[in-house]
């Protein structure tokens, strides 16, 4: 995994499990005698496990026109199968993802689109650090996929904004936590 990503697990679901006749009782010690019977509860708590990896950089390379939206295949392991995405911005105003330039004043605008379809050209969009709708297809099974992602981050530059901006280099570190649902 490089800088890019970041993945968030939180416990999500809990089981209890209870030996007895299914009533909880309190621990208890025995009594001295020709046997000796204690009883102990038993309790476990089972969170959802999640990963996301096979993220990479996206490079738009040198253009001198808007360049065409930028396809991230990913994996993405849920043991709930339903997932939801943030995406933030390191440069991001409000709802909107930016690029920074190296003099450090001018940005380019950016959208950025998720998508459990991974031949998909569009997505639901995302809005800078805001939780997405809920997403299915996360395998549940390989924590890395074996190979086969799951999810698509779709990567579109403004149109308005690239071709607003001076000539520069612009980057931006774009943050993806996946949270089971």
């Amino acid at each position: 995994m490089n800088s890019v990503t970041q993945t968030t697990a939180k416990l999500a679901l809990a089981t209890v499990l209870t030996l007895g006749a299914g009533t909880a009782l309190a621990a208890s010690d025995g009594t001295l005698g020709a046997t000796s019977t204690g009883q102990s509860d038993i309790t476990l708590v089972k969170g959802h496990g999640i990963r996301i990896s096979d993220v990479d950089d996206v490079n738009f390379g040198t253009t001198t026109t808007n360049p065409a939206d930028q396809y991230e295949d990913i994996c993405i392991y849920s043991t709930s199968g339903d997932y939801t995405v943030t995406a933030t911005s390191a440069n991001g105003l409000g709802n909107q993802f930016r690029l920074l330039g190296q003099t450090g004043f001018e940005y380019i605008v950016y959208d950025i689109e998720w998508t459990s379809n991974t031949s998909a050209t569009a997505g639901d969009n995302l809005n800078n650090g805001v939780v997405s709708n809920i997403f299915n297809g996360a395998n549940s099974v390989l924590e890395d996929c074996n190979g086969i992602p799951t999810a698509r981050l779709i990567v579109d530059i403004m149109n308005g904004s690239f071709n607003a901006a001076s000539q520069d280099t612009y980057a931006d570190v774009l943050t993806i936590t996946v949270e089971p649902n």
